[in-house]
């Protein structure tokens, strides 16, 4: 588990319920999805609603709640945040209403199948909402991205590959990360520059709730960013491999053929995914080492090596 996770105890948090809901409060079930933040599904009689604490910041919180102001619809449906707040110990907590169904890591490979369809229609539907502000990249609290193109934010995300603190790190292989960054600089020529759409930057898996087939809820906007949608897809394509359903249900080759069928393949398609994935996978290096995560750095270190192998094979054609 990551070092970066909030933990609470079961007694500090029956105890805070009681305070917050008085009477109305029933029971609470911790919910172990997430990096950073811990949920707790609540029951009262008034009815059931979601909290997450975090020791680090309220930043997510906040953003999540920006995200439902501003980008929430029929087809993009974000739960509403009913409250931000800190307890005396300096613990954050946010309050909101409850989505049915399980995260969509958790389907079947049939039930991931039957969603499939809705789970494409709520991604293209983010992308297909009007921008506010101005820049690119991560989404500030005034709406504005921190860039002034998609490539600058592309070199902004990777800033946390280059934290000394990873020189300290012996899970850390730095030369590894420097040999993509210094590929996927190459692969900047297949990527517009000046693309600018909203873009999740974490869609899928545990941050899409469904039931009955259907998106329900998209949660945890914390990197939500103006940039390439297809971000999203290779986000997707980063981390499909690590479900057993893999074999069986294709979602970048959906979107694919979703894109093919409408006649709007984007230019260079695969090789602005193979970009992405790269800078998806040395992030990702830089973040499970940090966070003492040796599974999920084999992993990304794995993905990465495909992308390499990929890459070799098609020099040698």
């Amino acid at each position: 588990m990551s070092t970066y996770k909030t933990k609470v105890e079961s007694s500090a948090i029956d105890s805070f319920m009681h305070k917050y809901y008085g009477l109305n409060f029933l029971e609470f079930n911790m919910v172990d999805d997430g990096e950073l933040s811990l949920g707790c599904v609540v029951e009262t009689t008034r009815g059931t609603k979601f909290v997450r604490f975090n020791k680090h910041t309220d930043s997510g919180f906040r953003r999540d709640k920006f995200a439902y102001e501003h980008f929430s619809g029929p087809y993009v449906p974000i739960p509403r945040i009913e409250e931000i707040n800190i307890l005396p110990n300096g613990l954050y907590y946010a309050v909101s209403e409850f989505v049915p169904g399980i995260t969509a890591d958790k389907l079947t490979s049939d039930d991931l199948g039957d969603t499939l369809p809705s789970l494409i229609r709520t991604m293209e539907a983010i992308h297909q909402i009007e921008p506010v502000g101005s820049g690119f990249g991560s989404i500030q609290s005034d709406g504005n991205g921190n860039a002034n193109s998609w490539h600058e934010a592309l070199d902004r995300s990777l800033d946390g590959s280059s934290d000394v603190i990873l020189g300290s790190l012996p899970m850390f292989e730095r030369d590894v990360a420097e040999r993509f960054k210094s590929k996927m600089k190459d692969y900047y020529e297949y990527c517009p520059k000046d693309i600018r759409k909203l873009i999740h930057k974490d869609f899928g898996f545990n941050n899409t709730i469904a039931e009955g087939g259907q998106i329900t809820g998209v949660i945890d906007w914390d990197t939500m960013a103006y940039g390439d949608p297809l971000y999203d897809v290779a986000w997707q394509g980063f981390w499909s491999p690590s479900f057993d359903w893999a074999d069986e249900v294709d979602i970048v080759g959906a979107m694919r053929q979703q894109y093919v069928d409408n006649n709007r393949l984007p230019e260079s398609f695969d090789e602005r995914i193979d970009c992405y994935k790269m800078i998806i996978g040395v992030n990702c290096l830089g973040f499970f080492a940090k966070s003492g995560q040796q599974a999920g750095y084999d992993y990304a270190r794995r993905e990465l090596m495909k992308i390499d192998a990929k890459m070799s094979n098609n020099r040698s054609l």
